[in-house]
């Protein structure tokens, strides 16, 4: 029993293993495993246009993009194992569709099935080729049916009194009668039909002068529904504008808070010391190769040297770059060519040096103690 527990615990902890070893790698690269990229940027006479591309783990995921300004075109495309992301979603679309295809298939065969065994259950023929019928759908024939049986029995040639009816003259009904009174007549035979039309119209006329009240009834219940609304509303909008008035009045006093802090922790030493730390994080992520040219102009002869200087100053040494200022038109040309690669340990450790500075932390401290 006991080799049993053991083995047990020896295939979980293998298992833990496997899973510890299997997280570390993952961790290790995802913040050592670089993403490079290279780029290229075009800016002449002819051409405007721009194009990326960034890969990570061995090309194992790609992303390229292009976009070129003179015919507005724009395209992104992301490949996994160097194969568009769009053909693994026609294959998803198309193992779906077989599926559906295939539930399709046998929704039909069993829908077959059963109208199969429907027909299997209906009367056959007997074996003098007559239809057999059911004693129950014999019994149950209409009276109508046995009629027109007897009217085939006894002969086409009489009429049923229905037809006899049908074909006797016709008779003029009551209402036709009425329609036709003298009354409704003038002398000259033509229907006297403007009385009727104002008496309805007096109807209904008198009929809207009745509703009329309750309308208004009705009116003004909306009315007093509507007014509590809008008052309330207006409420809520008097106190937001006085809540924003107070707002602005204490933005000078917490803007006084914020200057003496900065001047009592000394916040210079600690923009500094973020600086620095930008400066460093900026060395790893800055571009290591850069080929071309670079002819540009501001149209003022001071704004294109400063210029030209920090140019020359963020460029790194083993840059193949030439800058050629011009100092009286204002204009850029360009044929760049640039690549380099960003690693994820760079930013944490950032990260982690910004968080045991110790002025950073009592002044974070110091700002939620004094609520500004």
């Amino acid at each position: 029993m006991l080799h049993v527990i053991l083995g047990i615990l020896k295939w979980i902890g293998i298992l833990l293993l496997a899973v510890l070893v299997l997280l570390l790698a993952v961790a290790a690269a995802i913040l050592f495993s670089p993403v490079r990229y290279r780029g290229e940027i075009t800016k002449t006479e002819q051409a405007c246009a721009a194009r990326l591309r960034v890969g990570w783990l061995l090309h194992l995921l790609t992303a390229r993009l292009e976009v070129d300004v003179r015919t507005g075109s724009r395209s992104m495309e992301i490949f996994l194992f160097g194969i568009p992301l769009g053909r693994y979603l026609a294959l998803l679309k198309k193992l779906s569709g077989l599926r559906r295809r295939r539930e399709g298939t046998r929704n039909r065969r069993t829908l077959r099935r059963k109208q199969a065994g429907v027909k299997k259950d209906r009367p056959g023929p007997d074996a003098s080729g007559s239809m057999r019928k059911d004693p129950d759908s014999a019994q149950e024939s209409s009276p109508d049916e046995k009629v027109s049986d007897s009217a085939q029995e006894g002969g086409l040639g009489e009429k049923s009194p229905d037809s006899a009816w049908e074909d006797g003259p016709d008779e003029k009904s009551p209402d036709s009668a009425q329609e036709g009174s003298p009354e409704e007549q003038n002398p000259d035979g033509i229907p006297n039909t403007s009385k009727r039309s104002i008496r309805e119209r007096l109807r209904a006329l008198s009929e809207q002068i009745s509703l009329l009240p309750e309308r208004i009834c009705r009116i003004w219940k909306r009315l007093m529904d509507i007014l509590p609304g809008i008052s309330q509303k207006g409420k809520q909008l008097w106190a937001a504008v006085t809540k924003a008035q107070q707002n602005a009045r204490a933005v000078p006093d917490k803007l006084e808070q914020v200057l003496t802090l900065m001047e009592e922790y000394e916040v210079r030493e600690l923009l500094g010391d973020g600086w620095e730390e930008l400066l460093i994080l900026l060395r790893h992520y800055v571009p290591r190769r850069i080929q071309g040219y670079l002819k540009f102009g501001t149209g003022d002869p001071a704004s294109t040297g400063e210029l030209t200087g920090l140019l020359y100053l963020l460029l790194p040494a083993k840059a193949q770059l030439s800058i050629e200022p011009d100092f009286n038109e204002r204009f850029i040309e360009t044929e760049l060519v640039f690549a380099g690669h960003i690693r994820s340990v760079h930013a944490v450790r950032t990260a982690w040096h910004l968080f045991r500075n110790q002025k950073l932390r009592r002044f974070i401290k110091r700002v939620r103690t004094k609520g500004v």
